[in-house]
């Protein structure tokens, strides 16, 4: 990118002035401010709804100063910031290591930030109230099925092999802090589309301490590095993805629950800070498009993508 020179007063003048479309650590910051005019402008904001809307985004470039976030703000594209400025009309937006833009869970009715609980782009083969299983108005209703798909494939090979399966033996990561409550680690994994799999699988319960609760399940034996009682923090492994209990394939299982390990019930949970990721030619993998998602329910077909992650894929 060509760089453009310019003295270390007009430097100074444009950080004093709050500017945001210099170059910087060899990249150019978007224009934050000026997107907002143009936004503004196309949706007929007033002044009042712009100031605010102003500040908000103000705080959040400002109060963000985690490692990687910068880059993250620099990679951005103007439909992308536009997603941050239509969120900014309704809510402050925050962000904490390791989710660099969000909208405060509360809104939803929940207290954890959750993050996706696997790194790269990864499939969602199953949602919530699914088809095959997580059906309406079971316990697992608000469950998601996560696999990496590549070319279309789930598996390269044989899919009656673990091993062929892209998903197998990746890192599965804790969605969010907290401690870890319960455990199983040491049950065999299957072969794929075993008729009348055992019915419990390798699984990890987190506690997040404040009246909420998640399930990551099918993990691979003997592959789970947490044990009861340990604190975790968002984006650790603590796992391998698996293919225990009822699973068909090998492929993370996640679910959210309001309550504690004794005593909890199923809540349909929003995940923050992720892309969902367009592939319109499945033979080369190649996104079309990242589509920010401030929060969001990921749907069956989906592919997601945490926004920590998201820097290293713009750059292809």
């Amino acid at each position: 990118m060509k760089r453009v020179n310019v003295s270390i007063a007009c430097v100074l003048l444009f950080l004093a002035m709050g500017m945001t479309s210099i170059y910087l650590a060899g990249g150019e910051m978007p224009d934050y401010y000026g997107i907002l005019d143009e936004f503004a402008r196309k949706e007929g904001i007033g002044q009042n709804e712009k100031s605010v809307i102003h500040e908000r985004i103000e705080k959040w470039l400002e109060n963000c100063n985690y490692e990687g976030f910068n880059e993250f703000k620099e990679s951005l594209n103007k439909k992308q910031i536009e997603s941050i400025l239509r969120a900014a009309m309704r809510s402050d937006i925050i962000c904490k290591e390791k989710i660099p833009v969000a909208v405060s869970p509360d809104v939803f009715g929940q207290k954890t930030l959750l993050s996706l609980p696997v790194s790269g782009i990864w499939h969602v083969v199953q949602g919530n109230r699914g088809i095959v299983s997580h059906l309406k108005n079971t316990e697992g209703e608000f469950a998601w099925d996560f696999i990496i798909m590549k070319r279309g494939q789930m598996a390269n090979g044989k899919s009656d092999i673990n091993e062929n399966h892209y998903s197998w033996n990746q890192p599965i990561l804790a969605p969010a802090p907290g401690k870890v409550v319960k455990i199983v680690n040491d049950l065999d994994d299957h072969l794929p589309y075993t008729k009348n799999p055992p019915r419990v699988g390798n699984h990890v319960y987190i506690d997040h301490e404040n009246g909420e609760i998640s399930l990551l399940y099918h993990l691979k034996k003997n592959s789970i590095i947490v044990k009861s009682g340990d604190y975790v923090s968002r984006g650790q492994e603590i796992g391998r993805c698996g293919d225990t209990g009822i699973s068909m394939f090998p492929h993370l299982h996640f679910e959210f629950f309001k309550g504690n390990l004794e005593k909890h019930e199923k809540f349909q949970a929003h995940f923050f800070g992720y892309f969902k990721v367009k592939i319109k030619d499945q033979n080369d993998d190649n996104p079309d498009a990242f589509l920010l998602q401030m929060a969001g329910i990921p749907q069956r077909l989906d592919y997601v993508l945490n926004a920590s992650d998201y820097v290293e894929y713009s750059k292809h």
